[in-house]
């Protein structure tokens, strides 16, 4: 008898475990079927990751159409454009019941070309931006720019240019280009002054040349040197680093010139 309850208990507790598994594995019958996602933005531009997020119930499949002929089976895909234009975002999911619903939203791409500054550059001339920043005394977007003449005698110049808040340039005359200087910075001292180094690395012409301006753009001073060669400056507890290569001897090597907040050069480390 003893085994007769025994076999009994066994097989209530196998059928309640096969319930329960059959009822985990099957959806909810409460469940519709029902379309739905997010976008990470509505406006966008060209190049930019567009993120989509699902917000569908009972769905087993699912179909993103993004309009340019791309399209994708992810529940939460991500996509870029590479045109810009309006688009139509179909999302279309399934059960397993054979059951479809959609659900569309539009989106906005921009050309960054609709973003684009272009500087008024005269008939015959050539210009090369050399640097960009901000000009910490201001806060206004600069530009070094190398003007070419191609057609006249006017040669390459040097221009300090700033952009106003509609976009248009104020230029400032630096310096005529030195030899086959094709590069240049700016540093901006504590009390105004604006230090302009342009290197050249042709042979035998291996060099820095450098022009300072006041806060008003009055001529300081300029020097030129065929031992050194400055790539760049970094500022430092109150002092500037000026890295690039410098000649002690026969050959240049990697060195670093410390000056003060004044400009003035007073250690140099090679």
């Amino acid at each position: 008898m003893k085994h007769n309850y025994l076999l009994i208990l066994c097989c209530f507790l196998f059928y309640s475990c096969s319930t329960d598994e059959i009822e985990k594995e099957t959806p909810d019958p409460g469940e519709a079927l029902e379309a739905c996602f997010e976008i990470s933005e509505e406006t966008l531009m060209v190049g930019e990751s567009l993120k989509l997020f699902s917000c569908s119930s009972g769905a087993t499949t699912f179909l993103y159409d993004f309009g340019n002929g791309d399209a994708s089976t992810l529940e939460n895909p991500e996509i870029t454009f590479t045109e810009s234009g309006e688009y139509t975002i179909t999302l279309t999911v399934g059960n397993d019941e054979g059951e479809t619903k959609t659900f569309s939203l539009e989106i906005t791409v921009i050309s960054v070309e609709g973003f684009y500054i272009y500087p008024d550059i005269a008939e015959g001339y050539s210009a090369i931006p050399l640097e960009m920043g901000v000009n910490p005394d201001n806060g206004k977007l600069y530009y070094i720019e190398l003007l070419v003449d191609e057609v006249g005698s006017g040669g390459s110049k040097f221009y300090y240019r700033e952009l106003a808040e509609n976009y248009e340039t104020d230029g400032q005359y630096l310096a005529d280009k030195p030899y086959n200087s094709n590069s240049a910075f700016v540093n901006f001292y504590p009390s105004g002054k604006k230090n302009f180094v342009f290197s050249r690395t042709l042979n035998s012409l291996y060099g820095t040349q450098e022009v300072t301006y006041d806060a008003s753009w009055a001529f300081l001073n300029g020097v030129q040197s065929a031992k050194k060669h400055s790539y760049g400056v970094l500022a430092d507890s109150g002092s500037y680093l000026y890295y690039g290569a410098d000649k002690s001897g026969d050959y240049h090597e990697a060195a670093i010139e410390i000056r003060n907040s004044n400009g003035d050069a007073f250690q140099v480390i090679t």
